[in-house]
């Protein structure tokens, strides 16, 4: 039987759920109460391993402050065969999640103005060019 594999945009809106929640200092316990379902389902939703509902996804958007398209930002421009790049992008998302670091660094950066975030980006690609 093979394996299942999530689709890389339930990846994606997985870790922006997860992002959101962790940016707003909810639990796993406490958004899973508020919508009526357990922890663990809210962790299947966060790993992309279950697909979440468009009324579902309003509902965590409510929850959160936020708005369902909130969730799909970031996704690259879909093409027939962007499936690659899309997955590189989910993962390096929830890579930047799992980590306290990345948690801090996505916070930083979402409070500060447009153009110095590109200044920051900017900085990190030349730290990342010169990484050993």
């Amino acid at each position: 039987m093979p394996r299942f594999s999530p689709h890389p945009v339930d990846q994606h809106v997985g870790a922006r759920i997860r992002l959101r929640r962790l940016v707003v200092k909810v639990s796993q316990l406490r958004l899973a109460n508020a919508l009526g379902l357990t922890f663990q389902q809210v962790q299947k939703y966060e790993t992309g391993a279950n697909r979440i509902s468009a009324s579902m996804l309003q509902a965590v958007a409510q929850a959160l402050d936020t708005t369902p398209a909130w969730f799909f930002e970031g996704l690259p421009p879909t093409a027939p065969d962007d499936g690659l790049a899309l997955t590189a992008a989910s993962q390096a998302l929830q890579h930047l999640t799992r980590c306290p670091e990345g948690l801090a660094l996505a916070e930083a950066m979402a409070a500060l103005p447009r153009r110095r975030q590109r200044r920051v980006l900017a900085l990190l690609a030349v730290m990342v060019e010169d990484a050993p």
